[in-house]
C-alpha cells in the first residue's frame, strides 16, 4: 500500500515536467566531458607504461627523486625521452619493492630488456653483485645512471658492476665468432658499498 502511495505521489509530482529528459541530458554531458575518470586517472597518471609526460616528471620522478635531465662527468648534458626515463622510473620502482633475490631480480631483466637483448645478474657470493648485458650495448645515459649513479637495485653494501658484451663474442670453431684470446668485453665497473 505504501509503495503504491508513493509511486502515486511520484507520477504526480514529476508527470508534467521534463525529469526524463534532464537525466538523460545530464548523463550525455557526464559521458561526453567526465567520460570514465577513473580509467582516465589510471592510464595518464598511475600506469607508469602508460601514463603522459607531467606525470613521469611531476609525479613519478619526484615519487623516486630522479630527473629526467642530469649532466654526466664529462659535462654531457643528457635529456631522458619518455621511454628511456620510464625505463629508469621501473628500475627505481623494482629496487623498492625486492627482496634482494637473484631469481626476481633476473626476470625483472628479461622483461625490462626483453627487446634488446639478454641482460641476467650474477651474484659472486663475496659481497659484490655483477650485471653483464649480452648482445646489446648500453647507450651513453645509461652507462653513466647504471656504473656512477646508484640507479640499479642492490642489496644494502653489496658492490655493483656492469659488463657488456658485444655481439662478437668469443666461440668455437666454425661458429664465426672471434677466436681465443680475442675477448670482446667492454667493462665499465662500479663498487657501490
Amino acid at each position: 500500500m505504501f509503495k503504491e502511495v508513493t509511486l502515486n505521489n511520484l507520477q504526480k509530482q514529476f508527470g508534467y515536467t521534463n525529469g526524463s529528459n534532464l537525466l538523460l541530458q545530464r548523463a550525455s554531458v557526464w559521458d561526453k566531458y567526465m567520460g570514465n575518470i577513473s580509467k582516465t586517472f589510471v592510464d595518464e597518471i598511475m600506469n607508469l607504461d602508460t601514463c603522459v609526460s607531467d606525470a613521469l616528471d611531476y609525479f613519478w620522478g619526484r615519487i623516486f627523486k630522479i630527473n629526467r635531465t642530469f649532466e654526466d662527468g664529462d659535462g654531457n648534458l643528457f635529456t631522458l625521452t619518455d621511454d628511456q626515463f620510464r625505463e629508469v622510473l621501473k628500475i627505481r620502482a623494482f629496487g623498492t619493492v625486492w627482496q634482494g633475490d637473484i631469481l626476481s631480480m633476473n626476470e625483472f631483466l628479461g622483461n625490462l630488456f626483453k627487446d634488446r637483448g639478454i641482460c641476467y645478474m650474477r651474484d659472486n657470493l663475496d659481497m659484490t653483485v655483477q650485471w653483464y648485458v649480452f648482445y646489446f650495448s648500453l647507450e651513453d645515459w645509461e652507462r653513466y645512471l647504471f656504473t656512477t649513479q646508484d640507479i640499479l637495485p642492490r642489496c644494502a653494501g653489496i658492490g655493483t658492476g656492469v659488463y657488456e658484451l658485444s655481439e662478437d663474442f668469443l666461440g668455437f670453431y666454425g661458429t664465426e665468432y672471434q677466436p681465443f684470446d680475442q675477448a670482446p668485453f667492454f667493462t665499465t665497473s662500479n663498487s657501490n658499498n
